[in-house]
């Protein structure tokens, strides 16, 4: 069963139903009966007497008038109850309790929603008195008005109120009502404060003094200042300051309130809003940073901007765009008549024409480089780029362009044009340049076929001697003073080019035959015959030249390159000044080429084999050493001698890694001579070393390497080096000795007596024994000055301390001469011929003397 039913049955269980009408208060009827009557009936509110269980016993006409019943069809028929809205009952039942509580009289208003006729509801506002009769409720008087019109209203404005309350609340700005003075606290305050500052709305309101207290230092004086003025002036209050949250953090805000008045102009309150400004605020200052930083980054790289309003007229420069011309960024200038008047009168007219194209649509803009004379005379290099913004039907409206200074790039695209085409040390054309002129040169002998053009390929014989001893700084003077003269040597249509290093080239254009390049040949050598001082020392420069003449028809550049610098070899060769280029130069080049090749196959593969020479005891007749002699074994040519590939490794430098070969070889073989043939002394094994071996800095951690993989003694290692390369370190330093005999190692001097002056630097060379060489052995008991040249160097090296070898010997009475004058051990095919390692076991045997 339903509350309200059950509350209605409650209440009428103590009113007995009278259909009289109604009683006077007193309970009788009298003359103020009519009174009563006719101010109900004619009430503009409606008079109901309801029964305790809400059926109607009396209503007045304003029940049909307001609520659109007929009473005489309502009055005993329609319980009211009913007609109240459902969720308005168990309000007014609850009122009703309240009421016989509080002694039958309701003393409150109740308000509630009433069925129409017509089905609407209507809010009506009630008051009921109780009618007791035996001190039981007897009935209700129930006096009515019809608020529906006040009801509606209020439910728009809450309706409204609650809809300004959830926009205030949900947009991104704090929304605040303030006191006109400054020390109350705030009237309202949106709870956005709270997600922007930190503070909640509570503390806004408790504390006065918080807005005062989050204010940024450097802002507080100046915002207060503000609030003050505005305060006493009325005016908008709108500022941008910063705050200091909650948690510490600053916060840029955007501060806009209105002072509101009432009706007479009064004062009222400050209403106003505060957005957090702080992303726009940084993305200015960034923007203020990269503007800054653009303006610098183009005055750093001379880059301008610039904009011009074609219709207008006007234009806009940046200030590295007045710089690059010369002018003050603060001068208002005319943008074509000032531009123009810098340019260089030939730079004009193309200008003029890339301007007048852009503008016309016969392109997207222009691109140019050109000079500018700026007003203090200065000379620059621009590169000027533009792009036209055009209208809907393609007229011209902007033009927007940069101006770079270029004129530090101008001049390096200068010097790196002078690098890539000249020679930095001496000023001549390079290589690049020379062949170039020569390719043109060559190209005009088409127009008179009678006439050739001569190329001289020359290099400075000896040149590295006078690095490796002087130093490179002489060397370099030394060249320059080289190319000076040789341009004295020359036309001045011919050209002079250095190819790197020593080596210089020459082309003469316009001759008829060989005899014509002789000349400049013959001429340079004379040239070069004087002395250079150069540093205080006098210098000899002498030259190798190899001479080439050709034409369009039968060569090119680099042909004629080739057969000139296969000349100069030829010359070098055959101990001449120049040679002139002949076919045979040619293939015989091609052959030096091949076999340098299968000499660098030779050394990747290994093809190589040691030979071993025994060097004899003049005293005991017993092998005391062996000398290691290479040979090749050629794929096709067979065993090979040194001679005929020694000098082409040495050139080649292919000796330093064949060296290291044969020292690795021979080092290996007198280590197991030394196990399998015990004496003492031990075995000895002599190794040549070359002048390239020689100039290596690292010779003599090469050879501690190989010592300590083979375990043979430092001791027990001789190092032959020939007379002219051991007096040539003794020019340079010998420091490379030094470290070689630090090892244990000995040093020979191989051939000796063929040097021009190796007397005077025996002494002063660190050596332990010098060979006297073969062709003074060959002469000995024949050859008087041979045999008192040998006599003499034996005592001159025994009173250095030094021992001998005679090299060479063939005959008996040669070792028996060598034995006599004292020398100490001998070597040649008198003994033994160079053998392989098979045949020297038997030679060292303890019984065997030679």
């Amino acid at each position: 069963m339903d509350p309200s039913d059950r509350d209605r049955n409650d209440l009428g269980k103590s009113a007995p139903r009278d259909t009289d009408g109604p009683t006077p208060a007193n309970g009788r009827p009298g003359e103020d009966d009519r009174w009563l009557r006719s101010a109900v009936e004619n009430s503009s509110e409606i008079v109901t007497i309801v029964e305790p269980d809400g059926t109607l016993r009396y209503a007045s006409p304003a029940w049909e008038r307001i609520l659109g019943y007929d009473p005489e069809e309502a009055v005993g028929k329609m319980n009211v109850l009913d007609l109240v809205h459902p969720e308005d009952l168990a309000h007014v039942l609850e009122e009703t309790e309240k009421a016989l509580a509080e002694g039958g009289v309701a003393t409150n208003e109740a308000e509630y929603r009433f069925r129409h006729r017509d089905g609407s509801w209507r809010w009506m506002e009630s008051v009921g008195t109780y009618l007791l009769e035996d001190s039981e409720v007897g009935g209700v008087v129930v006096t009515s008005r019809d608020v529906t019109r006040r009801k509606e209203a209020e439910i728009r404005l809450r309706e409204a109120e609650e809809k300004y309350r959830t926009l205030v609340e949900q947009i991104p700005v704090v929304t605040y009502i303030d006191h006109v003075d400054e020390t109350s606290s705030a009237i309202y305050m949106s709870p956005q404060v709270e997600e922007m500052i930190g503070y909640t709305p509570e503390e806004w309101l408790e504390d006065p003094e918080l807005w005062i207290k989050v204010l940024h230092p450097e802002d507080k004086e100046e915002i207060l200042a503000e609030d003050r003025r505005t305060n006493e002036s009325g005016d908008p209050f709108r500022v941008e300051y910063r705050m200091v949250s909650k948690g510490g953090h600053v916060l840029w805000v955007r501060d806009e309130a209105v002072l509101v008045r009432d009706g007479q102009g009064a004062p009222l309150y400050w209403q106003g809003i505060m957005h957090d400004v702080t992303e726009r605020r940084e993305a200015e200052e960034a923007l203020r940073r990269s503007e800054t930083s653009l303006a610098e980054s183009q005055r750093m790289a001379h880059l301008g901007t610039w904009e011009w309003d074609v219709e207008t007229g006007e234009v806009w420069w940046s200030d590295e765009t007045y710089r690059i011309h010369g002018f003050d960024p603060e001068e208002d200038i005319a943008f074509l008549e000032k531009v123009e008047d810098a340019f260089f009168p030939e730079d004009l007219p193309l200008y003029r024409r890339k301007i007048e194209g852009a503008l016309s649509g016969e392109a997207e803009g222009y691109d140019y480089e050109h000079r500018l004379r700026r007003s203090d005379g200065e000379v620059r290099w621009v590169h000027g780029q533009a792009e036209v913004l055009r209208g809907d039907v393609g007229e011209p409206l902007r033009l927007i362009g940069t101006v770079h200074d270029v004129t530090e790039r101008k001049a390096l695209e200068d010097r790196l044009r002078y690098q890539a085409y000249y020679d930095a040390l001496t000023g001549l054309p390079n290589r690049q340049l020379f062949l170039d002129r020569l390719g043109r040169a060559l190209a005009r002998t088409r127009r008179r076929r009678d006439r050739r053009v001569a190329l001289l390929f020359m290099d400075l014989d000896g040149f590295k001697v006078v690095n490796d001893s002087l130093g490179h700084e002489v060397g370099d003077l030394l060249l320059v003073a080289v190319a000076a003269r040789l341009k004295g040597c020359l036309r001045p249509e011919d050209t002079l080019a250095r190819f790197g290093g020593d080596e210089f080239v020459v082309l003469v254009e316009d001759v008829e035959a060989a005899d014509e390049a002789v000349r400049v040949a013959e001429r340079i050598i004379d040239e070069l015959k004087n002395r250079f001082v150069l540093g205080g020392r006098e210098l000899y420069a002498r030259t190798s030249i190899g001479i080439a003449i050709g034409e369009d028809r039968t060569k090119d550049p680099d042909d004629l390159l080739r057969d000139a610098d296969t000349a100069m070899y030829r010359a070098k060769d055959e101990g001449a000044s120049y040679s002139v280029f002949e076919p045979a130069m040619y293939k015989k080049a091609i052959d030096r080429l091949g076999a340098e090749n299968d000499l660098g196959r030779a050394v990747e593969q290994e093809q190589f084999v040691v030979h071993y020479q025994p060097i004899v005891s003049l005293r005991t007749g017993e092998v005391s050493a062996v000398e290691a002699l290479v040979r090749w074994e050629h794929p096709q040519r067979g065993l090979l001698d040194p001679e005929e590939f020694v000098p082409m490794a040495e050139e080649s430098g292919l000796v330093i890694p064949m060296g290291v070969q044969v020292l690795r070889e021979a080092c290996l073989r007198a280590s197991e001579w030394q196990e399998s043939h015990p004496r003492t002394p031990p075995l000895v094994m002599s190794v040549n070393l070359s002048a390239r071996q020689l100039s290596r800095h690292d010779l003599a951690e090469s050879v501690e390497g190989v010592l300590k993989e083979t375990g043979l003694a430092g001791s027990c290692l001789t190092l032959d080096i020939t007379e002219t390369v051991y007096v040539r370190a003794l020019a340079g330093n010998t420091a490379t000795l030094d470290r070689l005999r630090g090892l244990g190692a000995k040093i020979s001097i191989d051939d000796f007596g063929m040097g021009y002056s190796s007397l005077a630097y025996l002494k002063r060379l660190p050596a332990d024994s010098l060979k006297i060489d073969r062709s003074f052995v060959r002469g000995l008991g024949e050859d008087v000055e041979d045999t008192a040249i040998v006599h003499m160097i034996i005592e001159l090296a025994h009173t250095l301390g030094l021992e001998v070898v005679g090299e060479g010997v063939e005959r008996e009475e040669q070792a028996r001469l060598l034995r006599d004058m004292g020398c100490d051990m001998a070597q040649g095919y008198h003994f033994a011929k160079p053998l392989p390692p098979e045949g020297i076991p038997a030679l060292l045997s303890s019984s065997n003397r030679i």
